[in-house]
């Protein structure tokens, strides 16, 4: 059985149970949505796009990428620990996404910029997202 949570206002994020292993979550991206910059604090992760286009930006040296990267349908990334990145739906059509971390999700950071430079603004913990 899935529980739901408000990932991003109007997104839907469907993920597994509390307590179970690090099963998949799927998102459900409006278009104009985005995650802003976070991490996974010590999770490593990967997530495919399953539907739609995603735009996903980073930021080498703590400086964020002016356009990012577009995911088209079968675009798959994975990453480390304390990866930071920006995830958003920049069309016009709803996008889906399915993600998955090792070990489970339990923090997350996140990140403003300020003067062209990511800051930490927040720390997130599981019952928050």
């Amino acid at each position: 059985m899935a529980t739901r949570a408000t990932q991003v206002p109007g997104t839907c994020l469907v993920t597994t149970p509390p307590g179970r292993a690090s099963g998949p979550g799927v998102n459900g991206w409006l278009p104009g949505q985005r995650t802003g910059f976070h991490d996974h604090g010590r999770s490593a992760g990967a997530f495919t796009v399953a539907q739609g286009c995603l735009r996903e930006r980073t930021a080498p040296g703590g400086r964020p990428e002016p356009t990012g990267a577009t995911l088209l349908p079968g675009s798959v990334r994975s990453f480390g620990p304390w990866y930071v990145h920006d995830v958003g739906n920049g069309s016009a059509a709803p996008a889906v996404s399915v993600h998955a971390y090792s070990p489970p999700l339990t923090t997350m950071d996140r990140f403003a910029v300020s003067g062209g430079r990511l800051v930490r603004a927040s720390v997130e913990t599981a019952g928050q997202w």
